[in-house]
């Protein structure tokens, strides 16, 4: 059973045209928001096309302009307005927002705030340049960000900003984007009204509904007409009448148009005629002049009613004037065309790529020229772009990159056509071309600009690993006082890390106190003014909480240019340098007791075999004049039979330790020397072998003497009472001959050394047989064994004071041949280095008990030549570091050698105790020593400075020391150049 429908006809009619007007209406306005929005979109693509190329010449401009303050910004500036006169205007600004530079002095100095400081901020953050509009009284400016880099490690300091007038033709398209909605919303009154109009009354008089259309159509922004079957104009809207004049009564659409656009009454017939013979819809563009200014119509023509045959009752024409859009069109192509001819010539070379494959679509002469391809064809198999340790993939990435988040720069490895391999600094953009998206690739060839920054680079990270071995806190900051760098140990002393604190001054630091970041503030900035220095004794709080005396050194440095570049500080902790004096000074003692009272013959050997460690008795036993004169000479040429030394090494390989191997020496003279030898390797702290060390003692006399020792075992007691007592005897000769010094000494030094030869030479072997033969007969006899430790320790002494005396005579008699004018100066063509090297190579055994002493050497890597005796001049090396060592019981011991106009300057400074100020003016005299000769084990003769004095003053050179008391010593000495 059907349901009855109450509905009447009318209401169907009204719904018919309600659902067709909806639907019509819906089509009109998706159309036009597609329609609006493409158009707009091409507007955007032109407009960001050019702020790309406007950040392509920016960025490279920035490459080609290193930053380090106003005189460069200002540069940039300049170099900006003279490329792109049109920008509106350019700013470089730093990381905090105030304007280095811009194209309007004015504003120098002035701080950025609001809207552009946040994309300021936004550019800084990611990296990349930031895009955005801004309206202004004279008209839109589009405005383009991009970060700047600068200084000595090349990190982001700061923007610059560009401001680029966008074209008045945005105004004018969106005035058209309005008349289109406005026509859209006339076609869809029109098409409610007609199939209303239609569905009641479809085959009544048509001439009635030409009326009612005629009210409808009044209001519509473009031509429409409704013609009959015969070309009649039923109906047409008041914007044709406007456009062609009004027709008469039964007047035909061609034959108005044909009155004012002749042209446009042609394309008319045609588009009928294609109506006509069947076509649902046909539209057309016409192009015509009137006074001489080319028009654009836009013609549409459709049946909107037929017969039953199917052949049109009512054709519906709609002509839209197009002129504006067409002259939007041809100034895109125009700009299109400019954007092309700047692809062209541009120097920089430009790729178009595909933005989904990647693939090559067109190159310019400079990228032909550059790669060194003909063709893009051979751009696309030589693949240029693939050089590791880049890849296709990682380009693709870059590419889709782009396409997807605009703009991208990067740096890229390159290969031309030859092999050659070459750096390109890359800006990808997205790109419209032809209505099609595209990626253009420019590359700036920056091979010469990444060979000097990677020089500048590894030069910057070769100074930080320098910095970083120091085991003080050091720190330098730039000519504004803001803090450039430090090491590792400024991080670890203060507990803080460089980049809370790089680009900061000293006023920035909140954890210092205020008053006193004023105080440091004033002292750096008149530091940096007068390029001077600060040395001074501070308190400054490290991380741990506790108050350290430091010493604080800052330096003030110039640039290139002559100008004040800045300023380099190093702060030194010395209070356990301060509390640790004493025990210095027993360390340094107990070694120099070891190493140059020991009586056998120590060595020490590298893995070439080459002696690099003495003791003072080895070099006298082969009847050498000095250490220096054994040192570094194959261990091989003193053995009478080097194979014994190669039996050696391998017995020490496979036994570790060798003990009593005897081996006969070779003397200065070429004599034998009979000697025990112990001897094993020394390693480093990783168990790598180093050499070879040991010690030799002379037996000859043992063996000769065994026998008689054998004989006279009963008697010995007496006989070692008996020499005792003329030893005693000797030795108080001895003192009375100290006292009488050089007076006495220059007429019998000569006389002595024999009977002191004797006196040591048995003193020893006594020593030697009392402790291996005597000894053991002593063992259960109290009375007996302690008598025998007093023979020991009286002998000890004998040998001991020997010694001293020994060194003392061949010191005064260096003296006085010196003084007296018999000394025979070997002088020639002397390297100062070579002569430093051999002199603190052989202060490596003197280093060797003094574990918290180490030797410095900070001198010119080119010194001139000297005309000097090379033996003279490293024996006043080697005293004053002598001395330096025996009196630094921790600490650096530096050697500092400098070229001057005329001379050279050398210098060996110490962290010691210092000298008592009244004591200065007499530290040069012969048999002085410094008052407090309990603070080393052994006094030392009291000629080497004498000694050092008179070479110096030989070759009409000086020689000085300053000293301060807890702080240490520093002694001069100065040498005039080879005239």
């Amino acid at each position: 059973m059907m349901r009855k429908d109450n509905t009447s006809p009318d209401q169907i009619d009204r719904r018919i045209a309600a659902s067709f007007g909806a639907v019509v209406l819906l089509l009109s306005l998706t159309t036009a928001w597609v329609a609006s929005h493409l158009y707009l979109s091409l507007q955007m693509q032109e407009e960001n096309r050019l702020a790309g190329a406007i950040t392509t010449i920016l960025s490279e401009a920035i490459n080609r302009v290193a930053f380090s303050g106003k005189h460069h910004s200002r540069l940039l500036v300049e170099d900006m307005l003279a490329r792109v006169p049109e920008l509106a205007y350019i700013s470089v600004e730093t990381e905090d927002g105030r304007v280095l530079a811009h194209s309007n002095p004015a504003l120098n100095d002035s701080s950025v705030l609001g809207e552009e400081r946040d994309n300021a901020i936004k550019s800084l953050k990611t990296g990349r340049s930031v895009l955005s509009e801004q309206k202004t009284a004279n008209g839109v400016i589009k405005e383009i960000v991009v970060p700047y880099k600068g200084g000595f490690d090349a990190q982001t300091v700061g923007t610059v900003r560009v401001g680029v007038q966008v074209e008045a033709t945005r105004l004018a398209q969106q005035a058209t984007l309005y008349k289109l909605l406005v026509l859209v919303a006339a076609l869809t009154a029109f098409a409610i009204a007609a199939v209303y109009f239609l569905s009641r009354r479809f085959g009544g008089a048509m001439q009635v509904l030409g009326w009612q259309l005629q009210g409808i159509l009044g209001h519509a922004p473009i031509g429409v007409a409704i013609c009959d079957n015969r070309s009649r104009l039923l109906a047409h809207s008041a914007e044709l009448g406007k456009m062609a004049g009004h027709p008469g009564e039964n007047a035909t659409l061609e034959s108005v148009l044909s009155r004012a656009f002749p042209e446009a009454s042609v394309a008319l017939s045609m588009l009928q005629r294609q109506v006509f013979s069947g076509a649902l819809k046909v539209e057309r563009e016409v192009r015509f002049e009137t006074n001489g200014t080319p028009r654009y119509w836009h013609i549409s023509m459709f049946p909107i009613a037929r017969d039953d045959a199917n052949h049109p009752l009512l054709i519906c024409t709609l002509i839209q004037d197009i002129s504006e859009r067409k002259q939007a069109e041809e100034a895109l192509r125009a700009s299109e065309s400019q954007f092309k001819s700047l692809f062209s010539q541009s120097p920089i070379s430009n790729l178009i790529h595909d933005k989904d494959s990647g693939e090559i679509i067109d190159a310019n002469t400079a990228a032909f020229v550059s790669y060194g391809y003909s063709s893009v064809e051979e751009l696309k198999a030589g693949k240029f772009w693939l050089e590791r340790p880049y890849s296709l993939e990682e380009a693709l990435a870059w590419i889709r990159k782009a396409a997807d988040q605009g703009p991208q720069r990067f740096e890229w490895l390159s290969r031309r056509v030859t092999g050659e391999l070459f750096w390109e600094h890359v800006h990808l953009s997205p790109v419209v071309i032809n209505g099609v998206e595209r990626i253009l690739a420019s590359g700036i060839d920056i091979t010469e600009r990444k060979r000097l920054e990677m020089r500048l680079a590894d030069q910057l990270a070769f100074k930080q690993a320098l910095m970083d071995t120091i085991p003080y806190a050091v720190f330098y900051k730039d000519a504004e006082t803001r803090f450039m760098g430090c090491n590792i140990a400024y991080e670890e002393t203060f507990g803080i890390k460089r980049e809370d604190f790089i680009g900061k001054r000293v006023l920035d630091l909140e954890y210092l106190p205020e008053q006193d970041r004023h105080i440091y503030q004033a002292e750096d900035e008149a530091t940096i003014a007068s390029v001077g220095y600060v040395r001074k004794e501070m308190a400054i709080p490290f991380v741990d909480g506790l108050i350290h005396q430091t010493l604080y050194s800052v330096n003030g440095f110039r640039q290139a240019d002559g100008t004040p570049g800045g300023i380099i500080g190093v702060i030194v902790d010395i209070s356990d340098l301060k509390r640790a004096g004493v025990a210095l000074r027993e360390s340094e003692a107990r070694y120099r007791s070891i190493i140059e009272n020991i009586q056998d013959m120590y060595y020490r050997t590298d893995v070439q075999g080459r002696l690099v460690l003495l003791s003072p008795s080895t070099p006298k036993q082969l009847g050498y004049d000095s250490v220096d004169e054994v040192l570094g000479c194959l261990a091989s040429d003193f053995w009478m039979q080097p194979e014994l030394r190669q039996e050696l090494l391998l017995r020490i390989k496979t036994e570790g330790v060798v003990k009593d191997y005897e081996v006969l020496l070779k003397a200065k003279d070429g004599k034998p020397l009979l000697v025990s030898a112990t001897s094993a390797y020394y390693h480093d702290d990783e168990g790598n072998v180093l050499g070879v060390e040991g010690i030799f003692r002379d037996i000859t006399e043992r063996k000769r003497g065994e026998e008689a020792l054998k004989k006279s075992r009963d008697e010995l007691e007496e006989r070692v009472a008996e020499r005792t007592r003329e030893l005693t005897e000797a030795n108080a000769r001895l003192t009375e001959l100290d006292n009488l010094k050089s007076a006495f000494l220059n007429t019998v030094s000569h006389d002595l050394r024999t009977p002191l030869t004797s006196i040591l030479g048995f003193s020893k072997i006594i020593q030697r047989d009392f402790t291996r033969r005597f000894l053991p007969l002593a063992e259960g006899d109290s009375v007996l064994r302690n008598k025998a430790s007093k023979i020991l320790d009286n002998l000890g002494v004998i040998v001991s004071e020997g010694e001293r005396l020994t060194r003392l005579v061949s010191d005064f008699l260096d003296l006085s041949r010196i003084e007296d004018g018999r000394y025979v100066w070997k002088d020639k063509t002397t390297d100062l280095g070579v002569l430093i090297r051999g002199a603190v190579s052989s202060m490596k055994g003197a280093l060797l008990q003094k574990h918290g002493v180490q030797i410095r050497v900070d001198a010119d890597s080119h010194l001139p030549a000297l005309w000097v005796d090379p033996d003279r001049i490293a024996q006043v090396l080697t005293n004053l570091l002598s001395n330096a060592i025996k009196f630094t019981s921790e600490g650096t011991v530096t050697l500092t050698a400098r070229a001057s106009t005329g001379s050279i300057r050398v210098s060996v400074a110490d962290t010691g105790m210092g000298i008592p100020p009244d004591e200065l003016p007499m530290i040069f005299d012969k048999f002085y020593q410094v008052g407090d000769d309990t603070l080393v084990a052994e006094k030392g003769t009291g000629l080497g400075l004498a000694i050092c004095k008179q070479i110096v003053e030989h070759y009409d050179g000086a020689i000085w020391v300053e000293s301060t008391q807890g702080v240490g010593s520093v002694f001069f000495f100065e040498l005039p150049l080879i005239a």
